[in-house]
């Protein structure tokens, strides 16, 4: 049973793509939008890194045969950190070319 458990695929969450297309409506506010969307996914990257670690160490101690499984979970966290790396470079590029900008 327990082993069932540790091995269930949690609900696959709108990509950000996905929701950037959702147009924002006159009272909503783009930056809160955007800052949820970025707490989304870093909360989201830190759940499969936390779930990576789990299986990994259940893997350690033996008490799953499931290597596919556990490296699975691995290649999900590191995608996910890996696009979290992404945006954050990204927002900091933006930064560095507005402070570039002539008034």
């Amino acid at each position: 049973m327990q082993m069932e458990a540790a091995f269930k695929v949690p609900p696959i969450s709108p990509s950000l793509w996905e929701a950037s297309k959702i147009p924002a409506g006159p009272g909503t506010d783009a930056k809160a939008g955007f800052g949820a969307m970025l707490g989304e996914a870093i909360q989201n990257a830190n759940e499969l890194q936390s779930r990576s670690e789990e299986l990994m160490s259940m893997f350690a101690l033996g008490e799953t045969d499931d290597l596919l499984a556990v490296s699975l979970a691995q290649s999900k966290a590191k995608i996910s950190l890996n696009f979290i790396i992404e945006i954050r470079n990204k927002v900091l590029e933006a930064y560095q070319e507005i402070m570039r900008m002539a008034i």
